[in-house]
Formats: structure tokens, sequence, C-alpha cells
């Protein structure tokens, strides 16, 4: 039954993917739910932000965030636009 999902592909070839997913087995011996990695890839994003607004003003931070455009995390590219995050879906068959 085909099903709309997150874009994440815990089998994926991506670097920077195939690093998150055997780390996050390493240390929670599980696999990574989608919401493991938004968070991870939303963390990293703020984090990234911060560093390179020099700033944690939130208003600054908001006006940094919202032209983030195709970031690449682990979770594939996101952008954000009137801070609305903004990723991709991917039809996924269940089985």
């Amino acid at each position: 039954m085909p099903y709309l999902d997150f874009a994440f592909d815990i089998g994926s070839s991506n670097p920077s993917t195939k690093d998150f997913v055997d780390s996050f087995k390493t240390k929670f011996h599980t696999d990574p739910q989608n919401f493991s990695v938004i968070t991870y890839d939303g963390a990293k994003l703020v984090f990234r932000t911060i560093e390179n607004s020099k700033s944690i003003d939130a208003a600054k931070l908001v006006d940094a965030l919202n032209g983030t455009r195709d970031y690449a995390g682990v979770f594939g590219p996101v952008s954000v636009t009137d801070r609305n995050v903004n990723f991709t879906f991917h039809f996924k068959q269940w089985h």
C-alpha cells in the first residue's frame, strides 16, 4: 500500500546520511526514525545559523533562517521560506 512520508532513506549511500545512520545505530542500538533525523538536521541548521550570524538575537536568526536554500542535511535538501521549513516527501510502499 503506498503512503506519503518524509524523504529520509535509511539505506541511502549519501556519505552524510550513512555516517548519521551508522553513528545513531552505534549509540542507540536501533535505527533512526524520521523525527530523529529532522531534529538532528534542525539543530545543526540553527547552530550553523548562529555561528554564521554571530548572534543569538531571535529576529536576526529568523531573518537568517528565512534565507536558507537547499541546506544539505542528512534528511535531504531543506529550505526555509516565511518561517516555513520546506523539505521533500516521497511516496513509499508498505511491505
